[in-house]
């Protein structure tokens, strides 16, 4: 797979008392390779976000030469509401032995930037992860 942004794709999941994340990441496999694994950070929160970027992406070779890369930072500007954006990919099997980190960056229209870094063995939590919880209404 070769998408790099995708546009209602992913549907959030209801957590502890049906609150939804407005920004999370999720996860699609390759009909291709069983084993292939790609991440999406998916915007949930019904504003646009500024920008979304990955100091260290957690891409495979051939992927590098053609992703959105800036000064060697993965960098997408205006992820739209209910854009997911390929912020890593993993060989399931391959991968699974290894100690992976993952560290991200966005900024809503207001605000200063935020951040997370994601740090584990595998690609458990990578493959759905809250980053940011919707504001109870």
């Amino acid at each position: 797979m070769s998408n790099f942004r995708l546009q209602g794709r992913f549907q959030a999941k209801p957590r502890f008392s049906n609150k939804l994340p407005s920004l999370y990441l999720d996860s699609l496999r390759n009909s291709a390779d069983a084993h292939h694994v790609e991440i999406y950070l998916v915007n949930n929160t019904g504003q646009t976000l500024a920008f979304v970027a990955s100091p260290q992406p957690l891409l495979f070779i051939p992927t590098l030469a053609i992703a959105p890369i800036e000064d060697d930072i993965l960098h997408y500007e205006d992820v739209a509401p209910g854009e997911a954006v390929k912020i890593a990919e993993f060989d399931e099997a391959y991968d699974s032995d290894f100690l992976h980190q993952l560290h991200l960056l966005w900024q809503l229209p207001q605000g200063p930037a935020r951040s997370a870094t994601i740090i584990d063995k595998g690609i458990k939590k990578f493959r759905y992860r809250v980053l940011e919880w919707q504001a109870d209404a």
